[in-house]
């Protein structure tokens, strides 16, 4: 039976969205908001189909286009990209949902095929379909004992570029651990507000709409959860700035520079405004903060949220440390260098990161990394500190920033991060820098170095 236009409503934002991506000018975050934004006919249960799809897509790819490339004698890079998004959605749903019809999948495929590609085209994903729905479950994945790479690459997703460093790195098993802590959903993560409340009050309001609520065991204003019956923002205590969400690896990072009532801190790369709020939560609102970004519309968002938190010590500027900065008679007691990066450190919270990166991003950040800490170095007063992080675990973005930087500014001189007592104390390398993993810390990649100025 032909499915209804309203029932595949969903599937074409699916595809819309993923057609996007491959343009490579947006992340998903956005992609998926603005979309939703746009099809405001979607009920509660297509939104949640439409992020199935689109994340589950993503994150399965690798295997996805192996299984097609099984079936298929047309090569992918043959194939135009909205078709192969099309059939990219439907082996998925044959495969990976369980709950829907294999029917339904074929046919919705179909009928999206219709409306962009020839008769041809359209028999094509059809015939590859049903023929997947016959024996895709079939296939027989590359062995890991011979081929590690391969089988890592197709059984988990991932690309070969990054696989093959990734098991140079760490070795086949450790890499295969890594690459499997990346697939996994990750809990939501909030840090609760002590300006405005207690970690007890707010999961006594948010307790009955989350599944699986619990308190980090020694990040104090922590708490995780899954499947929210609302969206995050409509919890009750978000709107009254009661929390926000951020996960445990990125509340380390305010920590490594454990700011003090009255500082004057500097944020140098403030985005949208997470680890600002950290910041001024753990001086108490008291003292001085000046958060920067080079993208006007970050600096407002982020000014509304420190309205939403109750937070009055911070003030905005647009700037660009990747250039030479002055401010005139200002040198700062605490900076912050949460650098721009790759994001292969947090592909479970965003699977496209790893098909839009490649060893040139790599690369391309690391000179951008370089530029904006050595920057803000000079803002940093005899005796103070600086903290550079990125939420990478990639090398040529990490120690080597921070190794490059120490070499060209002997002044500077690397101290151990600071961690809450019972914390894992594995997650500090030889230099006392912090190094989280997903597959060893069940947290997001980052790294921060810890640096002070010498008197």
């Amino acid at each position: 039976m032909k499915p209804s236009a309203g029932k595949d409503t969903p599937r074409k934002t699916a595809a819309r969205i993923l057609d996007r991506l491959d343009t490579g000018d947006l992340v998903l975050d956005v992609l998926m908001d603005r979309a939703l934004e746009e099809d405001l006919g979607l009920t509660r249960k297509d939104r949640a189909l439409v992020m199935a799809l689109v994340f589950g897509v993503t994150r399965n790819r690798g295997r996805i286009d192996w299984i097609i490339g099984n079936f298929s004698k047309t090569k992918l890079n043959k194939i135009q990209p909205g078709v192969l998004n099309i059939l990219r959605m439907g082996v998925f749903q044959l495969l990976f949902l369980d709950r829907v019809p294999p029917a339904l999948a074929v046919d919705s495929s179909v009928e999206m095929a219709k409306k962009t590609a020839p008769a041809y085209v359209v028999k094509f994903v059809n015939g590859l379909l049903r023929n997947v729905e016959r024996n895709g479950r079939e296939l027989v994945l590359p062995d890991f004992a011979k081929d590690p790479v391969k089988a890592i690459c197709v059984g988990e997703s991932y690309p070969e570029w990054l696989v093959r460093r990734w098991v140079k790195r760490f070795g086949p098993e450790q890499a295969l651990e890594l690459c499997r802590a990346g697939n996994r959903i990750a809990p939501i993560t909030i840090r609760v507000n002590p300006l405005a409340a207690t970690r007890d009050q707010v999961l006594e309001e948010i307790l009955d709409l989350v599944q699986e609520p619990e308190n980090h065991p020694w990040l104090p204003d922590a708490v995780s959860f899954s499947a929210p019956n609302v969206p995050v923002f409509e919890l009750p205590g978000f709107r009254e700035g009661r929390f926000s969400v951020q996960d445990a690896a990125s509340q380390l990072v305010a920590l490594c520079l454990s700011p003090q009532p009255g500082d004057k801190v500097l944020d140098a790369c403030a985005g949208l405004g997470s680890k600002t709020a950290h910041l001024a939560q753990l001086m108490g609102n008291q003292g001085e903060i000046l958060a920067t970004d080079v993208e006007p519309s970050k600096i407002r968002h982020l000014s509304d949220e420190m309205k939403r938190l109750g937070i009055a010590i911070v003030r905005t500027e647009k700037q660009d440390f990747s250039r030479a900065v002055s401010l005139p008679g200002t040198l700062f007691d605490n900076v912050l260098v949460d650098a721009p990066c790759t994001g292969l450190g947090v592909i479970r919270r965003n699977p496209d990161s790893k098909w839009s990166k490649n060893m040139d991003s790599v690369r391309r950040h690391a000179g951008l990394q370089a530029g904006i800490l050595a920057n803000a170095s000079a803002l940093v007063k005899p005796g103070g500190l600086i903290v550079y992080s990125v939420c990478s675990m990639e090398p040529e973005e990490t120690e080597n920033i921070v190794r490059e930087f120490l070499k060209d500014h002997p002044d500077f001189a690397v101290e151990e991060c600071p961690l809450p007592q019972s914390a894992d104390k594995t997650m500090l390398d030889g230099l006392g820098c912090l190094r989280t993993f997903p597959h060893k810390h069940d947290m997001d990649g980052f790294f921060a170095a810890r640096m002070r100025r010498q008197s």
